[in-house]
């Protein structure tokens, strides 16, 4: 009896493991279930998100591609717009440092450059001068530019040439330009786009580096010469 005791206690002790066995391996299972799920639903993501991407990308080369058709066609406006700019200019002259009057009217802008055309032996007519007006210099108003419109290319050259060919004997200078007591330097040169002023200075700071004996501007253009 004592011997059937031990084996039925023993047996219901086995069973109670197996069951809790049973158990675990239920739960282990359904955890098992429970995890494929979750990788097929993070497979899924996986390729939502990878097709998202790839949408992302093609539009992203979509945008790349036309901000690159953008610039080009900025860079054409701009260089449309630096022929205009060239094409306006190309008639004018500048001339620098020149002092204003306390009664400075346009009347006064005239008689300038009719006092500067005698000085430089220029026949200028009346309607060769088309318009004189002064850019202000808030920074340094003794650096104040006075512009001169003229109406063909030749007397703008005519100006720059004669004032060449007087520098070379005399100074210009303010008194060329009618105003009394005062000598101080007078520049003049032809009107630049703000693109070609600063080629300008870039050219004459290489030209200045590698010994290069001119730089000068002629009808907006630039050049350097050994």
């Amino acid at each position: 009896m004592e011997m059937r005791s031990l084996f039925e206690s023993f047996q219901e002790t086995q069973n109670k493991k197996i069951d809790i066995m049973c158990k675990n391996i239920e739960k282990v299972m359904a955890q098992t279930s429970t995890i494929k799920n979750t990788n097929q639903d993070i497979e899924k993501s996986l390729d939502f998100m990878t097709n998202e991407l790839k949408n992302l990308q093609t539009k992203i080369e979509g945008l790349e591609g036309q901000r690159k058709e953008v610039v080009s066609q900025i860079t054409k406006v701009e260089e449309k717009c630096e022929l205009l700019e060239k094409s306006l200019k190309k008639t004018c002259i500048e001339i620098k440092f020149v002092p204003r009057a306390e009664s400075e009217n346009k009347e006064t802008l005239f008689n300038y450059i009719q006092h500067l055309a005698q000085n430089l032996e220029i026949t200028l007519h009346p309607s060769e001068l088309r318009d004189v007006y002064r850019i202000p210099n808030r920074k340094d108003p003794s650096k104040s530019v006075i512009v001169v419109e003229l109406a063909n290319t030749l007397t703008k050259h005519k100006f720059l040439s004669s004032s060449r060919k007087f520098n070379k004997t005399r100074k210009l200078n303010v008194s060329h330009l009618g105003i009394k007591s005062n000598t101080s330097p007078l520049f003049l040169s032809e009107v630049l786009t703000a693109n070609s002023r600063r080629l300008h200075f870039l050219a004459r700071e290489f030209a200045r580096q590698e010994k290069y004996q001119f730089c000068w501007t002629s009808n907006g253009n630039i050049y350097l010469f050994l």
